[in-house]
């Protein structure tokens, strides 16, 4: 392979994505205690990051039509995943309505 050939014609493909913190295991009560203090630090970046997905723009946008994802505080841009839109079953549910919208 030539790999200085390769170098300089290779192109990544571009993908932004967006961090959301999931509510499974104890980011629910990791979420409660950064909104009862009132400040969140870079501690809390850490807490939080085994809790984290990244998202591309689209899924956001299909989450945020659906009203499945909150900020953690008005002035701080970490976005939440809602209940009812994560199983631990089948992962994220981007694309189908929360389980609790078939339950009568």
């Amino acid at each position: 392979m030539d790999y200085p050939y390769v170098s300089k014609h290779a192109r990544l493909i571009k993908e932004e994505s967006t961090p959301v913190v999931v509510p499974y295991g104890e980011s629910p009560s990791i979420i409660q205690a950064i909104r009862d203090k009132g400040i969140f630090t870079r501690d809390d970046l850490r807490r939080l990051q085994p809790y984290m997905v990244s998202l591309r723009q689209n899924d956001i946008d299909n989450l945020s039509y659906r009203d499945a994802l909150e900020n953690l505080f008005f002035s701080v841009e970490l976005l939440i995943l809602r209940d009812g839109y994560y199983s631990p079953q089948l992962g994220l549910l981007i694309n189908q309505r929360p389980m609790e919208d078939y339950v009568l």
